[in-house]
């Protein structure tokens, strides 16, 4: 466990290297600077964004893009307006219902094990893992990286990096989240309603997988069009029922975890295709020895 941990930690500053190697997250645009009408930009304004307007893109330098990034997520409570509330409210009542069912529903997957079903649900869980959807959004990255010159290369490139980071913000939720709630996992045995607050970081509410399948589905399913976003919501939504079936999670938890997933992501990719200033880090030579250092470059 401990060799995981730190496995992970380092996964976690790789992944901040990568965001910011290339340059922030900006508005789709062609080669004379404006916005391309062919490439899809936010659909729907969330309950409780603001407008374009309203986003603060002044970003001067990578420590402050990244912690306005988190302001913008935390602060997020205070921009809900009322069809805001009113979703929060529907949230609300369908994470209860399910908790007070959650019990009858680990009985109800229970009794429906088989190998054939036992073998998927590893599949998914695994899809699901940490590592393999950084490893995803790294891999996309790099795939967009490498044909960045275009405009479908540079496009995948901003949104893997919008998608790591909405994996890694939601990483950090559902962390904070699982120690403070402290709910025992349905595999412990001693059902839905033990909890123990700030005692360990891997307890069961909310799900970690369910979270970062739906943050990076959320992602895509912005600045992609059909078939991709039922493709990504598919594979999210089976990631999440293979947590209850395998005895991991309670329903609830995975409600609360796709939840959460879904709002980061969406919130940061609207938050950044609204942006118009991009940053650049490049190596560069300082002075006349040629000591190596970077170059950091603001372009409107």
């Amino acid at each position: 466990m401990g060799v995981f941990r730190h496995r992970k930690t380092l996964m976690l500053f790789l992944s901040m290297f990568l965001l910011f190697s290339y340059g922030r997250f900006i508005p789709y645009s062609n080669a004379s600077g404006q916005v391309d009408a062919d490439i899809p930009q936010p659909k729907v304004k969330l309950a409780g964004d603001t407008v374009a307007g309203d986003v603060n893109t002044a970003c001067e330098g990578v420590v402050e893009c990244v912690w306005d990034d988190v302001r913008y997520i935390v602060n997020s409570p205070g921009r809900l307006d009322r069809n805001g509330l009113m979703v929060l409210g529907g949230i609300s009542l369908v994470t209860g219902g399910l908790f007070v069912a959650d019990d009858e529903i680990q009985d109800f997957f229970g009794k429906r094990h088989t190998d054939s079903r036992d073998d998927i649900a590893d599949f998914f869980d695994t899809l699901g893992s940490f590592e393999v959807i950084f490893a995803a959004n790294v891999a996309l990255a790099g795939g967009g990286w490498v044909f960045r010159d275009s405009l479908e290369g540079d496009r995948l490139f901003k949104t893997a990096l919008a998608s790591t980071e909405a994996q890694l913000f939601t990483e950090g939720i559902c962390s904070l989240l699982k120690f403070a709630i402290g709910r025992e996992r349905p595999e412990e045995g001693h059902g839905h309603t033990s909890f123990s607050p700030f005692t360990h970081w891997n307890s069961s509410m909310p799900s970690s997988h369910a979270g970062r399948a739906f943050a990076m589905a959320a992602v895509f399913s912005e600045t992609y069009e059909q078939p991709l976003p039922l493709i990504a919501y598919t594979a999210a939504t089976l990631i999440s029922i293979s947590r209850v079936y395998q005895d991991k999670h309670f329903s609830s938890d995975v409600f609360i975890g796709a939840a959460i997933g879904y709002a980061v992501g969406k919130m940061l990719i609207r938050k950044h295709l609204r942006s118009n200033k991009r940053w650049t880090i490049i190596p560069a030579s300082i002075g006349s020895l040629g000591t190596p250092g970077i170059l950091v470059r603001r372009s409107f």
